[in-house]
């Protein structure tokens, strides 16, 4: 349940937002932030198979929760991926017969921060896809990943699954 802030948390929750926002660069050096900027770019560019190799490992993987289809394997395979990519995660299992959660944890920096100071940045991603009935109106098969031109298809490629893959390119490029 989530409770009324009392007046001593409404108080404690401003001051670490002030806090925060002294933090905050306000005018970066703009050639700093280009110079950076083309780093991730290149990162991306050179990096790009690998992460739709990602995309499509996932997309390979069925995960239909109104069937439970996959779950046998699915959190697995996203907790595998999650590692390869620097994060420390674990299955939590859901009570009531619940499909379970994938959680991944990174450190926000490699050297020594302190972890009440230093930034949070929180993705929230489902890896379940919706049923693919009917089949007949797919071209390819849903969980077969194809690539026609520049155009990616599959089930879960858009929704979420490419998104988790975006994510996942992202982090690896900073």
């Amino acid at each position: 349940p989530v409770l009324p802030a009392t007046g001593h948390t409404r108080k404690r929750i401003r001051r670490r937002i002030r806090e925060l926002r002294s933090q905050v660069v306000r005018d970066p050096d703009p050639q700093a932030v280009e110079h950076h900027m083309k780093d991730i770019y290149s990162h991306i560019e050179t990096h790009v198979d690998e992460s739709i190799d990602q995309l499509f490992e996932l997309v390979r993987q069925p995960s239909i929760s109104a069937q439970k289809l996959g779950f046998d394997r699915a959190p697995g395979l996203v907790m595998e991926l999650l590692k390869r990519n620097g994060f420390e995660a674990e299955i939590v299992p859901v009570p009531n017969d619940g499909l379970p959660t994938v959680y991944g944890y990174m450190p926000a920096s490699s050297q020594k921060v302190d972890p009440q100071s230093a930034p949070t940045l929180l993705f929230y991603c489902h890896y379940d896809v919706q049923p693919v009935d009917p089949l007949e109106l797919w071209d390819t098969d849903p969980f077969e990943p194809t690539r026609v031109g520049d155009r990616l298809y599959g089930r879960g490629m858009s929704d979420d699954k490419g998104n988790i893959g975006a994510r996942l390119a992202s982090i690896r490029a900073f």
